[in-house]
């Protein structure tokens, strides 16, 4: 009877360590993977944070121009020039090589 519950309580102990080594196992791994997503995550966080910075730039240039389009005769006349390629009467418009589409 003794030898009996002395090879019980031994596979009890066993169970209980291969448990335990299971659990920290299985959870060691639960964390690394939460590292890595965090991690995932993070640089997300930084690309979207420098987009935002961008477009944030980019929408104070464009109140800046429409402010000066507003206000700003030579602004005005400079948006048409530029983006619709009008020209005084008289005026030749010379082109570089690089602002000419290949």
């Amino acid at each position: 009877m003794i030898l009996k519950s002395s090879i019980i309580h031994d596979l009890f102990t066993l169970t209980l360590m291969i448990l335990l080594v299971t659990a920290v196992l299985v959870g060691g791994w639960c964390v690394a993977e939460r590292h890595q997503r965090l991690a995932i995550f993070e640089k997300q966080v930084d690309r979207v944070q420098t987009e935002i910075s961008e477009l944030t730039g980019e929408l104070d240039r464009l109140k800046a121009e429409a402010k000066a389009l507003e206000t700003d005769p030579l602004a005005w006349e400079a948006a048409v020039r530029e983006r619709l390629g009008y020209t005084r009467k008289g005026e030749v418009v010379v082109k570089s090589e690089t602002e000419c589409p290949s």
